[in-house]
């Protein structure tokens, strides 16, 4: 086995050799244009190399191994003094720089050659091998339990999520069926109040035209008048009562119209608030679609007031809106 002075020079040559930077052997602002970049990968195995050894067991080597290492170490620290030493001084730099860049190639292939079958069976002695794999094998473990962690919480949030989403679209859905029927209601409120207005517009036209007309009956008419002045007198007595007459019926028929409108908002109010009540009491997605469909037909298919005279949509008219209402709640 390998005497701890075989070790100690081995490791010494190691720390001579990479105590300068593989960069900065490369390169130099001294140097100009001229640099040890066709190098690099040579050197880059001679550190690597060398790294490798000196966290190795070298005390396991045979001796005469041992001096072979330290025997081609100290042949490859040469190229490396002569780079480390390199200037422009001499007569032809650049072929000086060639020389060294051949002599480091060189010496990279002999350490390797020397060092690559011994490198191996050192860091298995050593037990990095051993240790690496339980390393890996734990943290292959380590990984399947995060994996698992992670795959069971976002189960987990998954569900949260759609518990929110549900709630969330519940809420909104709830919201948005409050605001349309406090609308319903405030424009039936609305509508009644006018109607009370042109209600009292209409009894107090008939109690004028009621007025007109006792009142122009008892007019009395000449027994001498003319053909022409008894229908001037006739014209003169219907033309006011003809007037008054349309006009209490035109405003007869708004009372009629704000009424109709009134009965309808307030119907459509009821029929949104008989969809939250159904909608609260059940959970079950089809009887939801369900009191949807019919609660859109309710709305849409709204049966006569009474105030009107075909207030009734057409079948036509109905049936597509079903159909569109329909389509959504299947989606």
């Amino acid at each position: 086995m390998a005497t701890n002075e075989s070790v100690q020079r081995i490791l010494d040559s190691i720390e001579i050799i990479t105590r300068v930077p593989i960069e900065k052997l490369i390169e130099n602002r001294d140097w100009g244009t001229l640099n040890f970049e066709g190098a690099r990968r040579d050197l880059e195995t001679i550190f690597s190399l060398c790294a490798h050894l000196a966290a190795l067991p070298l005390d396991i080597l045979p001796d005469e191994v041992a001096e072979t290492f330290f025997h081609h170490l100290t042949a490859a620290n040469g190229p490396v003094d002569r780079v480390k030493q390199f200037n422009l001084d001499s007569g032809n730099p650049a072929g000086t720089r060639d020389e060294i860049v051949a002599q480091l190639k060189d010496q990279a292939k002999k350490v390797l050659t020397v060092t690559q079958s011994w490198i191996p069976f050192l860091a298995y002695q050593q037990g990095d091998v051993q240790r690496n794999i339980k390393e890996l094998t734990a943290a292959a473990d380590r990984a399947n339990a995060i994996v698992n962690d992670a795959l069971t919480f976002a189960e987990t949030k998954k569900i949260e999520i759609n518990g929110i989403i549900s709630a969330a679209r519940d809420a909104s859905a709830s919201a948005g069926v409050a605001v349309f029927t406090f609308d319903f209601e405030t424009q039936a409120t609305e509508m009644e109040a006018d109607a009370k207005t042109w209600l009292l517009v209409t009894a107090s036209l008939a109690g004028v035209t009621l007025l007109v007309a006792v009142g122009s009956f008892f007019l009395p008419i000449g027994k001498d008048a003319t053909n022409a002045q008894i229908f001037q007198f006739i014209t003169s007595k219907i033309v006011p009562l003809v007037v008054l007459l349309t006009a209490t019926l035109w405003c007869g028929r708004i009372f009629r119209a704000l009424k109709h409108q009134a009965a309808t908002s307030r119907h459509r109010g009821n029929a949104l608030k008989t969809f939250q009540a159904f909608v609260k009491a059940t959970s079950d997605e089809a009887t939801r679609n369900a009191v949807l469909l019919e609660t859109t037909r309710s709305i849409f298919a709204i049966a006569p007031s009474g105030y009107l005279e075909g207030s009734a949509p057409p079948p036509e008219a109905n049936s597509k809106i079903f159909e569109i209402f329909k389509g959504s709640a299947a989606t």
